[in-house]
Protein backbone atom coordinates (compact mmCIF):
# COMPACT_ATOMS: atom_id res chain seq x y z
CA UNK A 1 0.00 0.00 0.00
CA UNK A 2 1.78 3.38 -1.16
CA UNK A 3 1.24 6.06 0.55
CA UNK A 4 -1.41 7.99 -1.56
CA UNK A 5 -3.29 4.84 -1.03
CA UNK A 6 -2.89 4.77 2.65
CA UNK A 7 -4.22 8.10 3.05
CA UNK A 8 -7.32 7.38 0.29
CA UNK A 9 -8.21 4.36 1.72
CA UNK A 10 -9.45 2.52 4.36
CA UNK A 11 -6.58 0.59 6.15
CA UNK A 12 -7.74 -3.12 6.41
CA UNK A 13 -6.53 -5.35 9.11
CA UNK A 14 -6.29 -9.14 10.24
CA UNK A 15 -6.34 -10.23 13.66
CA UNK A 16 -4.40 -13.61 14.46
CA UNK A 17 -5.63 -14.88 18.03
CA UNK A 18 -9.20 -14.60 19.85
CA UNK A 19 -8.28 -15.21 23.09
CA UNK A 20 -7.66 -12.87 26.44
CA UNK A 21 -6.01 -9.71 24.62
CA UNK A 22 -7.82 -10.00 21.19
CA UNK A 23 -10.87 -7.75 22.58
CA UNK A 24 -8.69 -5.00 23.44
CA UNK A 25 -7.25 -4.66 19.98
CA UNK A 26 -10.42 -5.16 18.63
CA UNK A 27 -12.63 -2.57 20.60
CA UNK A 28 -9.31 -0.53 20.26
CA UNK A 29 -9.36 -1.00 16.20
CA UNK A 30 -13.47 -0.47 15.77
CA UNK A 31 -12.89 2.91 17.28
CA UNK A 32 -10.44 3.98 14.55
CA UNK A 33 -11.68 5.78 11.70
CA UNK A 34 -10.67 4.70 8.48
CA UNK A 35 -9.40 1.62 9.72
CA UNK A 36 -11.78 -1.99 8.63
CA UNK A 37 -10.83 -5.55 10.66
CA UNK A 38 -12.03 -7.83 7.53
CA UNK A 39 -10.65 -11.12 9.12
CA UNK A 40 -10.10 -12.73 12.57
CA UNK A 41 -8.33 -16.08 12.99
CA UNK A 42 -7.93 -18.88 16.00
CA UNK A 43 -7.28 -22.57 15.57
CA UNK A 44 -10.29 -22.94 17.85
CA UNK A 45 -13.97 -22.01 16.17
CA UNK A 46 -16.09 -20.85 19.12
CA UNK A 47 -13.78 -17.74 20.11
CA UNK A 48 -12.93 -17.20 16.06
CA UNK A 49 -16.72 -17.15 15.22
CA UNK A 50 -17.81 -15.24 18.08
CA UNK A 51 -15.01 -12.67 17.27
CA UNK A 52 -16.60 -12.44 13.43
CA UNK A 53 -19.94 -12.23 14.59
CA UNK A 54 -18.72 -9.28 16.88
CA UNK A 55 -16.78 -7.44 14.53
CA UNK A 56 -18.03 -8.30 11.30
CA UNK A 57 -15.46 -9.72 9.92
CA UNK A 58 -14.17 -13.49 8.32
CA UNK A 59 -13.74 -16.15 10.35
CA UNK A 60 -10.54 -18.09 9.60
CA UNK A 61 -8.78 -21.26 11.00
CA UNK A 62 -5.21 -20.85 9.73
CA UNK A 63 -3.45 -17.43 8.53
CA UNK A 64 -2.20 -18.50 5.47
CA UNK A 65 -5.90 -18.82 3.97
CA UNK A 66 -6.75 -15.25 5.73
CA UNK A 67 -3.79 -13.68 3.34
CA UNK A 68 -5.06 -15.16 0.71
CA UNK A 69 -8.98 -13.94 0.52
CA UNK A 70 -8.58 -11.09 2.40
CA UNK A 71 -4.73 -9.18 1.78
CA UNK A 72 -5.00 -7.05 4.61
CA UNK A 73 -2.91 -4.17 4.58
CA UNK A 74 -2.02 -4.88 8.65
CA UNK A 75 -2.26 -7.87 10.44
CA UNK A 76 -2.21 -8.25 14.31
CA UNK A 77 -0.46 -10.92 15.97
CA UNK A 78 -2.22 -11.91 19.66
CA UNK A 79 -1.36 -15.80 19.54
CA UNK A 80 1.29 -16.94 22.36
CA UNK A 81 4.58 -16.16 21.83
CA UNK A 82 5.95 -19.35 20.89
CA UNK A 83 4.10 -18.75 17.47
CA UNK A 84 4.97 -15.02 17.02
CA UNK A 85 8.08 -15.05 14.38
CA UNK A 86 6.38 -18.02 12.26
CA UNK A 87 2.98 -16.21 11.82
CA UNK A 88 5.04 -12.62 11.44
CA UNK A 89 7.23 -13.55 8.86
CA UNK A 90 4.21 -15.03 7.16
CA UNK A 91 2.43 -11.67 7.03
CA UNK A 92 5.34 -9.75 6.20
CA UNK A 93 6.55 -12.03 3.32
CA UNK A 94 2.88 -11.37 2.05
CA UNK A 95 3.69 -7.33 2.39
CA UNK A 96 1.53 -7.06 5.62
CA UNK A 97 2.80 -4.81 8.11
CA UNK A 98 2.12 -6.66 11.41
CA UNK A 99 1.50 -5.31 15.10
CA UNK A 100 2.75 -8.34 17.69
CA UNK A 101 1.89 -8.65 21.38
CA UNK A 102 4.61 -8.79 23.44
CA UNK A 103 7.09 -10.21 23.65
CA UNK A 104 7.76 -9.86 20.06
CA UNK A 105 9.82 -13.19 20.34
CA UNK A 106 11.51 -16.56 22.14
CA UNK A 107 15.03 -15.75 21.01
CA UNK A 108 17.10 -13.00 20.05
CA UNK A 109 17.70 -14.73 17.07
CA UNK A 110 13.86 -14.97 16.07
CA UNK A 111 13.93 -11.24 17.07
CA UNK A 112 16.65 -10.37 14.09
CA UNK A 113 15.00 -12.48 11.63
CA UNK A 114 11.96 -10.76 12.05
CA UNK A 115 13.36 -7.39 11.80
CA UNK A 116 15.33 -8.41 8.40
CA UNK A 117 12.38 -9.42 7.09
CA UNK A 118 10.43 -6.99 7.67
CA UNK A 119 13.47 -4.56 5.88
CA UNK A 120 13.46 -6.79 3.27
CA UNK A 121 9.71 -6.38 2.32
CA UNK A 122 9.64 -2.76 3.02
CA UNK A 123 6.82 -3.24 5.94
CA UNK A 124 6.53 -2.06 9.34
CA UNK A 125 7.17 -4.20 12.27
CA UNK A 126 5.45 -2.99 15.81
CA UNK A 127 5.93 -4.20 19.41
CA UNK A 128 2.73 -3.82 21.75
CA UNK A 129 4.22 -2.81 25.02
CA UNK A 130 1.03 -1.14 26.04
CA UNK A 131 1.79 0.09 29.46
CA UNK A 132 4.20 2.57 27.61
CA UNK A 133 1.09 4.46 26.82
CA UNK A 134 -0.92 4.00 29.85
CA UNK A 135 -1.80 7.53 31.24
CA UNK A 136 0.49 7.87 34.05
CA UNK A 137 4.17 6.26 32.21
CA UNK A 138 3.24 8.58 29.92
CA UNK A 139 3.58 11.30 32.23
CA UNK A 140 5.97 10.16 34.43
CA UNK A 141 8.27 9.65 31.63
CA UNK A 142 7.38 13.36 30.45
CA UNK A 143 8.59 14.77 33.63
CA UNK A 144 11.95 12.64 33.53
CA UNK A 145 13.03 14.12 30.24
CA UNK A 146 11.59 17.60 31.15
CA UNK A 147 14.20 17.46 34.20
CA UNK A 148 11.75 17.93 36.65
CA UNK A 149 13.28 15.14 38.29
CA UNK A 150 16.85 15.80 37.93
CA UNK A 151 19.19 13.24 37.55
CA UNK A 152 17.83 9.79 37.52
CA UNK A 153 19.11 7.81 40.27
CA UNK A 154 16.86 4.71 40.35
CA UNK A 155 13.72 2.90 38.99
CA UNK A 156 11.97 0.10 40.80
CA UNK A 157 8.88 -1.78 39.30
CA UNK A 158 6.80 -4.32 41.06
CA UNK A 159 4.85 -6.94 39.33
CA UNK A 160 2.16 -9.05 41.76
CA UNK A 161 0.94 -12.31 39.22
CA UNK A 162 -3.20 -12.69 40.07
CA UNK A 163 -3.49 -16.18 41.10
CA UNK A 164 -6.92 -16.88 42.44
CA UNK A 165 -9.91 -19.24 41.83
CA UNK A 166 -11.85 -16.73 40.62
CA UNK A 167 -9.40 -15.16 38.06
CA UNK A 168 -6.60 -17.21 37.54
CA UNK A 169 -6.24 -17.27 33.50
CA UNK A 170 -2.60 -18.48 34.23
CA UNK A 171 -3.33 -21.74 35.67
CA UNK A 172 -5.88 -22.51 32.84
CA UNK A 173 -3.53 -21.37 30.07
CA UNK A 174 -1.06 -24.38 28.68
CA UNK A 175 0.82 -22.43 26.45
CA UNK A 176 2.16 -19.90 29.59
CA UNK A 177 3.47 -23.25 31.24
CA UNK A 178 5.06 -24.60 28.01
CA UNK A 179 7.11 -20.93 28.04
CA UNK A 180 10.87 -21.79 28.96
CA UNK A 181 10.16 -19.05 32.06
CA UNK A 182 6.53 -19.90 32.44
CA UNK A 183 4.49 -17.27 34.24
CA UNK A 184 7.50 -14.96 34.70
CA UNK A 185 8.02 -15.14 30.83
CA UNK A 186 4.74 -14.27 30.19
CA UNK A 187 4.73 -10.78 32.66
CA UNK A 188 8.40 -9.63 33.05
CA UNK A 189 8.30 -8.11 29.42
CA UNK A 190 5.95 -5.38 30.98
CA UNK A 191 8.32 -4.96 33.68
CA UNK A 192 11.51 -5.00 31.72
CA UNK A 193 10.63 -2.62 28.82
CA UNK A 194 9.13 -0.15 31.68
CA UNK A 195 13.11 -0.14 32.59
CA UNK A 196 14.43 -0.01 29.25
CA UNK A 197 11.93 3.02 28.69
CA UNK A 198 13.64 4.61 31.95
CA UNK A 199 17.16 3.92 32.08
CA UNK A 200 17.51 3.59 28.28
CA UNK A 201 19.73 0.03 27.45
CA UNK A 202 19.58 -1.35 30.97
CA UNK A 203 21.72 -4.33 31.69
CA UNK A 204 20.96 -7.53 34.30
CA UNK A 205 23.51 -6.92 37.15
CA UNK A 206 21.97 -9.81 39.62
CA UNK A 207 18.86 -12.46 39.91
CA UNK A 208 17.23 -14.47 42.39
CA UNK A 209 14.70 -16.63 42.07
CA UNK A 210 13.12 -18.73 45.28
CA UNK A 211 10.52 -21.38 45.60
CA UNK A 212 8.09 -20.45 48.35
CA UNK A 213 5.28 -22.67 47.18
CA UNK A 214 1.85 -22.83 48.03
CA UNK A 215 1.06 -21.77 44.49
CA UNK A 216 0.37 -23.75 40.79
CA UNK A 217 3.37 -22.67 39.86
CA UNK A 218 6.12 -25.53 39.12
CA UNK A 219 9.88 -24.38 39.40
CA UNK A 220 10.38 -21.11 41.37
CA UNK A 221 7.87 -18.65 42.14
CA UNK A 222 9.43 -15.41 43.28
CA UNK A 223 11.49 -13.52 41.03
CA UNK A 224 13.94 -10.15 41.96
CA UNK A 225 16.13 -8.63 39.52
CA UNK A 226 18.77 -5.88 39.60
CA UNK A 227 19.55 -3.53 36.53
CA UNK A 228 22.07 -1.27 35.68
CA UNK A 229 22.17 1.17 32.75
CA UNK A 230 25.10 3.59 32.47
CA UNK A 231 23.63 6.68 34.45
CA UNK A 232 21.16 4.35 37.14
CA UNK A 233 20.37 1.02 39.08
CA UNK A 234 16.84 -0.51 38.19
CA UNK A 235 14.92 -3.79 40.06
CA UNK A 236 12.40 -5.36 38.91
CA UNK A 237 10.47 -7.57 41.51
CA UNK A 238 7.94 -10.08 40.49
CA UNK A 239 5.84 -12.21 43.06
CA UNK A 240 3.33 -14.93 42.85
CA UNK A 241 2.30 -14.75 46.62
CA UNK A 242 1.89 -10.81 47.82
CA UNK A 243 -1.40 -9.60 47.88
CA UNK A 244 -3.26 -7.92 47.21
CA UNK A 245 -2.49 -7.60 43.01
CA UNK A 246 -0.40 -4.30 42.37
CA UNK A 247 1.40 -3.66 39.30
CA UNK A 248 3.73 -0.38 40.03
CA UNK A 249 6.81 1.45 39.81
CA UNK A 250 9.06 4.35 41.91
CA UNK A 251 11.38 6.45 40.20
CA UNK A 252 13.65 8.18 42.02
CA UNK A 253 15.39 11.54 41.33
CA UNK A 254 17.69 13.82 42.51
CA UNK A 255 14.79 16.45 42.95
CA UNK A 256 11.49 14.34 43.39
CA UNK A 257 10.37 10.56 43.39
CA UNK A 258 7.23 9.23 41.48
CA UNK A 259 4.99 7.32 42.79
CA UNK A 260 3.30 5.40 40.09
CA UNK A 261 0.62 2.94 40.78
CA UNK A 262 -0.20 0.67 37.35
CA UNK A 263 -2.94 -0.65 38.94
CA UNK A 264 -5.06 2.45 39.17
CA UNK A 265 -3.33 4.39 36.74
CA UNK A 266 -2.46 7.22 39.77
CA UNK A 267 0.67 9.10 39.67
CA UNK A 268 1.99 10.73 42.92
CA UNK A 269 4.42 13.47 42.69
CA UNK A 270 6.68 13.14 46.11
CA UNK A 271 8.56 16.16 46.47
CA UNK A 272 8.73 17.19 50.11
CA UNK A 273 11.83 17.86 52.08
CA UNK A 274 12.35 17.27 55.14
CA UNK A 275 11.80 14.89 58.30
CA UNK A 276 10.23 17.22 60.55
CA UNK A 277 6.80 16.81 62.57
CA UNK A 278 5.31 19.59 60.13
CA UNK A 279 7.21 18.19 57.19
CA UNK A 280 5.39 14.97 57.24
CA UNK A 281 1.81 15.97 57.57
CA UNK A 282 2.41 18.45 54.73
CA UNK A 283 3.82 15.63 52.92
CA UNK A 284 0.51 13.43 53.82
CA UNK A 285 -1.16 16.11 52.95
CA UNK A 286 0.07 17.07 49.83
CA UNK A 287 0.06 13.28 48.72
CA UNK A 288 -3.66 12.94 49.68
CA UNK A 289 -4.86 15.54 47.13
CA UNK A 290 -2.79 14.74 44.45
CA UNK A 291 -4.35 11.21 44.61
CA UNK A 292 -8.10 13.08 45.14
CA UNK A 293 -7.49 14.79 42.38
CA UNK A 294 -6.11 11.63 39.88
CA UNK A 295 -8.35 9.81 41.17
CA UNK A 296 -11.50 12.77 40.32
CA UNK A 297 -9.99 13.03 37.06
CA UNK A 298 -9.71 9.52 36.46
CA UNK A 299 -13.84 9.11 37.03
CA UNK A 300 -14.85 12.18 34.93
CA UNK A 301 -12.65 11.28 32.26
CA UNK A 302 -14.24 7.49 32.38
CA UNK A 303 -17.61 8.90 32.72
CA UNK A 304 -17.45 11.51 29.24
CA UNK A 305 -16.05 8.44 27.43
CA UNK A 306 -12.24 9.85 26.55
CA UNK A 307 -10.29 7.69 29.23
CA UNK A 308 -8.22 5.87 26.64
CA UNK A 309 -5.84 3.01 27.86
CA UNK A 310 -2.74 1.93 27.18
CA UNK A 311 -3.62 -0.91 24.12
CA UNK A 312 -5.83 1.70 22.86
CA UNK A 313 -3.13 4.79 22.47
CA UNK A 314 -0.45 2.83 20.76
CA UNK A 315 -2.60 1.04 18.61
CA UNK A 316 -4.33 4.75 17.74
CA UNK A 317 0.18 5.94 17.27
CA UNK A 318 0.69 2.68 15.37
CA UNK A 319 -1.87 3.43 12.60
CA UNK A 320 -1.36 7.25 13.14
CA UNK A 321 2.68 6.44 12.19
CA UNK A 322 1.80 4.16 9.23
CA UNK A 323 -0.26 6.75 7.95
CA UNK A 324 2.35 9.45 7.94
CA UNK A 325 5.28 6.54 6.62
CA UNK A 326 6.97 6.96 9.90
CA UNK A 327 8.14 4.03 12.68
CA UNK A 328 5.87 2.38 14.78
CA UNK A 329 5.97 3.76 18.23
CA UNK A 330 7.51 0.30 19.65
CA UNK A 331 9.78 -0.52 16.84
CA UNK A 332 11.57 -4.11 16.33
CA UNK A 333 14.61 -3.15 18.04
CA UNK A 334 13.03 -2.26 21.57
CA UNK A 335 11.36 -5.46 21.34
CA UNK A 336 14.28 -7.18 20.65
CA UNK A 337 16.16 -5.73 23.61
CA UNK A 338 13.60 -7.13 25.56
CA UNK A 339 13.76 -10.94 24.58
CA UNK A 340 17.56 -10.17 25.23
CA UNK A 341 16.65 -9.88 29.07
CA UNK A 342 14.09 -12.51 28.74
CA UNK A 343 16.49 -15.22 27.47
CA UNK A 344 18.56 -14.35 30.66
CA UNK A 345 16.09 -14.61 33.21
CA UNK A 346 15.04 -17.92 31.52
CA UNK A 347 18.37 -19.20 31.55
CA UNK A 348 18.21 -18.60 35.08
CA UNK A 349 15.55 -19.75 36.18
CA UNK A 350 16.25 -22.98 34.08
CA UNK A 351 19.00 -23.59 36.32
CA UNK A 352 16.95 -23.00 39.14
CA UNK A 353 14.33 -25.56 38.85
CA UNK A 354 13.93 -28.84 40.45
CA UNK A 355 16.52 -31.24 38.76
CA UNK A 356 18.90 -28.90 37.59
CA UNK A 357 21.85 -27.69 38.86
Amino acid sequence: MTSADRAQSPVTVGVVGCGHVARKHLDALRRLRDVRIIGVCDRDRAPRVAAARAYGAGAYADLSAMLEDRRPDVVHILTPPQSHCELALAAMRAGCHVLVEKPLAMTSGQADEMMRVAREAGVQLGVCHNFLFEPGVMRALAMLRAGALGRLVSVDVFWRIRHGARQDRFRDSDWIHGLPGGVFQEVAPHALYLQAAFLGQPRIAAMLVKRIGGAVVPGPDELRVLLESDEALGSVAISVHAEPHQAGARIYGTEMTLALDLTTNALVKLRTRGTGRIVKLVRSADQSCQLMGGTLGNAIRTICGRMRFGHERLIRAFYDNLRRGQSPPVDGAQGRLVVGLIEEITATLAAAAPGRG
